[in-house]
């Protein structure tokens, strides 16, 4: 898979990101914070009209992960 993809596919779930109520410490889009956000992001933003949205990118990242 192309490095560029990925880093683009992080930059969209960061500007998708930008409305819904998260802790800022969850903000930077490292793997454990994406795993967080795939458990939690519900919690608060549930409503958002851009929430499946924003999951589908999640599940995007999760399953096409760089193994570090």
């Amino acid at each position: 898979m192309d490095d560029e993809v990925f880093a683009r596919k992080l930059s969209a779930l960061n500007t998708l990101l930008q409305p819904f109520d998260i802790p800022d410490s969850r903000r930077e889009l490292t793997s454990a914070n994406i795993r967080w956000l795939s458990r939690n992001l519900a919690i608060r933003n549930g409503n958002n009209p851009m929430f499946e949205t924003a999951m589908g990118v999640i599940k995007w990242l999760l399953k096409n992960e760089r193994n570090k």
